[in-house]
């Protein structure tokens, strides 16, 4: 009992906290033990938070949520102006082949996120009209000899290939559906292209 009342009379004299005394006799032990004591702090610190860095992956799925919502509003409510649209994934950016009027380029807005940018260019006819030309192609005269038939992503033409002499075909369907069709002879070797090694259609026709 003595020696625990010296103690404490000693350390009150010295203006010791015990913690302080505990701390320190913690340290004494780890130095022993050969415990690296930095390395065991007594309070962590918070960690600072951590900005989050944007993916391509969102980005990616909202220019192809946006491209997927165009092309159901221009085949639907939009058809009468709608022909085609691009994306530019790289740019965030989405071309769109419509006839001027209406409030189409209002609506498509609408439906595509701020940060996309939208570009709009005029086009001679619609989707739906080139369709509906194509349809007709097949009840005219000599379809025979008609090899293939594709709508023009500009909506400038139908483009026609034939078996036959081609000023005379065109000059046939000019009678029939003045300037909605383009006629063009047998070019398989043209119609297909070599893409990064890989065959792929021609970029300027939709498809069929």
């Amino acid at each position: 009992m003595a020696v625990v009342l010296a103690l404490r009379v000693a350390m009150v004299l010295a203006d010791v906290r015990i913690p302080d005394v505990v701390d320190r006799a913690c340290c004494a032990i780890g130095e022993v033990r050969g415990d690296s004591v930095e390395a065991q702090p007594r309070y962590r610190k918070a960690e600072e938070p951590r900005a989050m860095t944007p993916t391509g992956t969102s980005a990616e799925a909202e220019d192809s949520s946006a491209s997927a919502a165009i092309r159901e509003y221009g085949l639907a409510a939009g058809r009468a102006q709608y022909v085609s649209h691009q994306v530019d994934p790289a740019g965030r950016a989405i071309t769109v082949y419509r006839v001027r009027g209406g409030d189409f380029d209002a609506a498509v807005r609408r439906l595509v996120p701020i940060d996309i940018r939208l570009r709009f260019l005029d086009a001679a006819h619609s989707r739906a009209e080139l369709a509906d030309a194509r349809q007709r192609l097949w009840t005219l005269p000599h379809a025979e000899q008609i090899r293939s038939v594709s709508i023009r992503w500009d909506g400038s033409a139908v483009v026609l290939v034939v078996g036959e002499d081609v000023a005379a075909a065109q000059a046939r369907y000019d009678r029939a559906l003045p300037g909605l069709v383009v006629v063009e002879g047998r070019r398989e070797e043209q119609r297909w292209g070599q893409v990064d090694g890989e065959a792929r259609r021609s970029s300027h026709e939709l498809e069929h």
